[in-house]
């Protein structure tokens, strides 16, 4: 492997990763804020639809769930899709803070500005900074993707391992307005086995590899769910 050369075409091992790491926040970012065009979906030679970024994503789930068919009935005009609220303000205050720890701030202040913002950044970004970001804005794009596109799920008891939550009951309101309240903690399932948990509480997230050793402190038929032994 080459030495590091003070140069934009070094090709050391810690240049290269630099590079993988930038490369990974803008495809997240982008996909939190842009829209794309989706040529996968079409035949060849077919005009490739555009799809909507994923902020835009989880506003229309805010739209749809407080206007037209979706109200609730007991309540007029009552958002019953509480999570979706839930996740937009959070996405929005870590974008936000993340703008002014660079020394800026995006206006208009919303979700997809200050990521775009971020997005124009990274050429400069501190590698430090943005190597303790992008995890997190990856884990944006895969929790608002499960948001959106619901796969199968499975209630666990117990309480959620992460020390700042801690929840065991998720509260929210049905179509109709009214209060329903279920486990705070899923399991999520890929392909006919479970692939991890969230808490539908803090928005934690744990793989399948993780679960075995929660398990004793979760839920005692845990190990038999992993093993396809239970639904």
């Amino acid at each position: 492997m080459p030495e590091h050369v003070d140069s934009p075409d070094c090709g050391c091992w810690g240049c290269i990763e630099e590079s993988i790491l930038r490369l990974r926040a803008a495809d997240a970012l982008g996909l939190l804020a842009k829209e794309r065009l989706r040529p996968d979906v079409v035949a060849l030679g077919e005009q490739a639809p555009v799809e909507y970024s994923l902020i835009d994503q989880l506003q229309q789930c805010l739209t749809n769930s407080a206007g037209g068919a979706n109200v609730g009935r007991s309540r007029p005009g009552l958002p019953y899709d509480v999570v979706a609220s839930e996740m937009w303000t959070s996405l929005w205050l870590e974008l936000r803070n993340d703008v002014m720890d660079q020394g800026g701030f995006a206006e208009p202040d919303t979700p997809q500005r200050h990521a775009l913002a971020i997005l124009e950044l990274l050429p400069t970004v501190d590698a430090t900074w943005l190597e303790q970001k992008t995890p997190s804005w990856e884990w944006w794009c895969q929790a608002i993707r499960a948001h959106v596109y619901p796969e199968r799920k499975t209630p666990v008891d117990g309480r959620c391992p992460n020390p700042e939550c801690g929840q065991d009951r998720w509260f929210s309101y049905d179509e109709d307005g009214d209060r329903v309240t279920d486990t705070a903690l899923v399991l999520t399932w890929d392909s006919g086995r479970v692939s991890g948990m969230m808490c539908r509480c803090c928005f934690s997230s744990w793989d399948r590899g993780q679960l075995l050793e929660l398990a004793h402190v979760l839920n005692e038929n845990l190990g038999q769910i992993l093993a396809g032994k239970a639904r």
